[in-house]
C-alpha cells in the first residue's frame, strides 16, 4: 500500500461501477475526543470514499457520531446499530449511493455482536459490505466469531451481489482467522475464500503491506510500557465467486497516518484502509 490519490479521471471507466471503499476504526476512547472529531472529518473528506465502514462508533448527543460525520463530510445516507449490549457504541456506514438495505448479524444470532451489512445497488451491479470489529482480547473467540460469521453471510449469498468484507479483526495477517478467510486453512469444519486486497495489491508491486495498528511511533501509546508488535488488523477483502466476473483491485492505501494539518492530533489509534475497485456488471444485472 502507498500513498497515492487516484484523481476522479483515473477512477473513470467504461462498463463498470468505480467504488471507493473505506474502513476506519473510530478509536472509542475521550482522549481528544472534540479534537479527534475534527481530524476524522478531515480525514475523511481527503479520502473522499463512495462507502466509509465504521468501527467504534460512539454515541455523541442523542445520535452515533456518524451522524455528525457524514453532514459535515458530505454523506448523504448513514447506518448506525448500537450493539445490544452497549448503549454507547455500535458500528456504522456512511455512504454517497442509497442504502437499499441493512441487517445485523445479532438480528439472527444475538451473542454475536460483531458485524452489520448493507447491500447497496449501483447502477450495473449490486455491492454487500459487511462491517466487522472482532473480539480483541482473545484467538479463540475470533475464530468462533469469524465461522458464525461465514456462516450467516453464506445464507445471504446472492449471484448478483458482489460480496466485500471489511473492519477491525483486532488480529494480524498471519492469524487464524487471516488465514481462514484466504483459503489458507479451515475453522469449525467450515472453508471460505476472499482475497485481501492489501496483500494482493502490495504483493503485485512487489511490496510489503502497511500496518494499522502501530505500537511503536503512534503517540497513544508514546510513554506507555508495552510489548505489543505492530500489526495490519484492518482489512478489506474482496468475495472470490467463479465463475462472475472478478472485482478490479486499482489501488489501496492506508490514510489516518499522521496528525491532521487541522488539530495537529491523529484521528484515531487505528490506521484506515480505502480500496478504488471497479465491480463489472454482472450477468443478472446487466441483462436488466
Amino acid at each position: 500500500m502507498d500513498g497515492t490519490h487516484p484523481c476522479c479521471t483515473c477512477r473513470k471507466r467504461i462498463g463498470a461501477d468505480i467504488v471507493r471503499i473505506a474502513t476506519f476504526n473510530l478509536w472509542n476512547s475521550d482522549t481528544m475526543r472534540e479534537r479527534r472529531i475534527e481530524a476524522i472529518c478531515h480525514e475523511m473528506k481527503q479520502v473522499d470514499a463512495d462507502i466509509v465502514a465504521l468501527q467504534e462508533v460512539w454515541m455523541h448527543g442523542s445520535c452515533g457520531v456518524v451522524d455528525w460525520i457524514a453532514t459535515n463530510c458530505g454523506y448523504a445516507h448513514t447506518v448506525y446499530r448500537q450493539y445490544p449490549d452497549d448503549q454507547n457504541e455500535g458500528l456504522a456506514f456512511m455512504s454517497k449511493r442509497p442504502i437499499a438495505s441493512v441487517s445485523t448479524i445479532w438480528d439472527s444470532v444475538p451473542e454475536k455482536q460483531i458485524a452489520i451489512r448493507a447491500v447497496i445497488k449501483l447502477p450495473h451491479s449490486k455491492v454487500a459490505v459487511t462491517n466487522v470489529h472482532l473480539d480483541w482480547s482473545s484467538a479463540l473467540t475470533r475464530e468462533n466469531e469469524i465461522v458464525e460469521l461465514e456462516r450467516w453471510l453464506s445464507a445471504q449469498y446472492s449471484s448478483d451481489t458482489y460480496e466485500v468484507l471489511c473492519g477491525d479483526f483486532n488480529g494480524d495477517a498471519d492469524s487464524s482467522v487471516h488465514r481462514f478467510l484466504t483459503g489458507r486453512q479451515s475453522l469449525g469444519n467450515r472453508a471460505t475464500l476472499w482475497t485481501d486486497v492489501a496483500e494482493y495489491y502490495a504483493d503485485k508491486r512487489q511490496k510489503s503491506s502497511s500496518i494499522t495498528l502501530d505500537f511503536y511511533h503512534h503517540p497513544r501509546w508514546s510513554g506507555v510500557a508495552n510489548i505489543e508488535i505492530p500489526m495490519r488488523c484492518d482489512w478489506i477483502l474482496l468475495k472470490q465467486d467463479y465463475p462472475n466476473p472478478s472485482p478490479v483491485i486499482q489501488t489501496v492505501r492506508t490514510f489516518g497516518t499522521a496528525p491532521s494539518g487541522t488539530t495537529g492530533v491523529f484521528p484515531s489509534d487505528h490506521y484506515g484502509v480505502a480500496l478504488d475497485t471497479d465491480f463489472p456488471a454482472t450477468p443478472t444485472q446487466s441483462d436488466k
